[in-house]
């Protein structure tokens, strides 16, 4: 059984609540847009290293990044940075309480037990599913969201229904893909 689930989303605290695991891995309900994800996944070890601190003046390239992401549904959620990774608190009302769970969980990391996954949720990221790709990490998977990419598993969302709910994110995502093969269940 793989124990710590590096997911660029809210799919992985999915996953761990419905197992009644115990979290080890500090990307759980998080944001990593997939560009950072692709770099934060690259050099897990060493990012996981790194302070993680508050990010209130954005850069211009992270700034596009969120309203490419998000459009016009931005909302006033703590952010953090490692290195030069956007972490995106969306399920935290403040920074601090972020980082702490943040910093407890990243301690639990088992790297002799882990399992990645990226979702990308439209086709511009492309370019960036390629790259997670190429990194060839063992016991990986990417999911995308209403488009079909060679290599990846696709899943739809009918209209009106949130891919993220405890329950129907899972489903739609088991009708395609097998949680339980991709982590040694």
């Amino acid at each position: 059984m793989l124990r710590s689930l590096i997911t660029n989303n809210c799919h992985g605290a999915v996953i761990y609540v419905e197992k009644r695991w115990e979290y080890a891995s500090p990307t759980i309900s998080t944001q990593i847009l997939p560009r950072d994800f692709v770099k934060f996944c690259s050099k897990l070890k060493a990012y996981l290293e790194m302070p993680l601190e508050e990010y209130r003046d954005l850069s211009d390239e992270h700034e596009r990044e969120l309203v490419r992401f998000y459009g016009d549904e931005l909302d006033a959620w703590p952010i953090g940075i490692v290195g030069d990774v956007m972490i995106i608190f969306r399920h935290e009302d403040d920074f601090a309480t972020a980082a702490d769970k943040w910093n407890r969980r990243k301690e639990r990391v088992d790297y002799n037990s882990l399992a990645y996954m990226l979702d990308a949720v439209n086709e511009s990221y492309a370019d960036d599913i390629q790259a997670f790709l190429d990194l060839k990490l063992p016991h990986s998977v990417v999911l995308t969201q209403g488009f079909s990419y060679p290599g990846c598993c696709r899943y739809d969302v009918p209209a009106n229904n949130d891919p993220f709910g405890w329950t129907y994110g899972r489903k739609v995502i088991e009708d395609n893909f097998s949680i339980a093969e991709w982590l040694e269940l």
